[in-house]
């Protein structure tokens, strides 16, 4: 028993080391964040006089003594799951940008109008099925080759922004403007290595659950050459899968996982693979 009990000890022992380095670890990198952010503040928002600290948080406080208070919780959760609890400055960078534009960005309505200004880097494609569209989305274009329609929504920290034909009036853009910006925004973060993947014969997938997965399937026509093809996988709006179809039975395949794919709580799209080529997407 006491050699059980001198192992039980050990044991627990290197527990407890293992989480007070990681524990050290993580309060090393979240102080790194703070002085990160203070950094991105000072140089980018003059407007703010100072920054302090406040349990963990910052508090950023204005000439005029107005104060903005920046939670940073879920930020240090999203950069300690970045690789090497983010040792990468520039994915940091990414977060801590996203971040800060969400707090600093004013709701929409009657003082803020829906302005490119304030918005217009916000505006993304949005891909539905005509059976499970959601009220208040106005859809912009039809995609009859895959049965589904494309409608624009401003991205906003509380939520999706239907644009309406009266905002596009305010924007003051043509559908096709409004089309370019919207594939613009789209693609800024888009990880075209799974398109290079894809055409080595590797099956690659994104899911950033930020409800454009799907949408960013309209992106790859413009990334492959003539005689290049693809097939997607997009059975709901936070998930894209792309594979590599050189037979029949890798298509039946593909086929065969469409159909296998788990849509639970979310609003389904397509139970098919679709085909992309430079020309664009279609049914096989």
């Amino acid at each position: 028993m006491s050699g059980w009990l001198g192992v039980l000890l050990v044991v627990v022992g290197l527990l407890a080391l293992a989480i007070r380095s990681f524990y050290g670890r993580f309060r090393g990198m979240c102080r790194r964040v703070r002085d990160e952010l203070t950094e991105l503040i000072k140089s980018a928002h003059p407007e703010f006089q100072s920054v302090e600290e406040q349990r963990g948080n910052l508090v950023l406080r204005r000439a005029d003594g107005s104060e903005v208070v920046w939670e940073l919780a879920d930020l240090y959760a999203d950069v300690a799951r970045l690789p090497g609890m983010g040792q990468d400055r520039e994915a940091r960078e990414r977060i801590y940008r996203r971040s800060l534009d969400a707090l600093l960005l004013p709701p929409v309505d009657d003082t803020h109008p829906l302005t490119l200004e304030a918005y217009g880097d916000r505006i993304k494609p949005y891909l539905l099925h005509p059976e499970h569209r959601p009220d208040g989305l106005d859809v912009a274009e039809t995609l009859p080759a895959v049965g589904l329609q494309l409608a624009y929504v401003v991205d906003l920290p509380s939520g999706l922004l239907p644009v309406t034909p009266t905002h596009r009036a305010t924007l003051g853009l043509s559908p096709e403007q409004l089309r370019s910006l919207a594939f613009q925004n789209l693609s800024r973060e888009f990880p075209w290595e799974m398109v290079e993947g894809a055409l080595n014969g590797e099956a690659t997938a994104i899911q950033l659950a930020d409800g454009f997965d799907a949408s960013r399937v309209l992106l790859i026509p413009e990334r492959l050459q003539e005689g290049q093809e693809l097939a997607a996988i997009v059975p709901h709006r936070d998930l894209m899968v792309l594979l590599p179809i050189k037979s029949d039975e890798e298509l039946e395949r593909a086929r065969e996982g469409a159909r296998a794919m788990d849509t639970t709580g979310h609003i389904p799209l397509l139970r098919q693979p679709v085909r992309i080529t430079a020309a664009g997407i279609s049914q096989f």
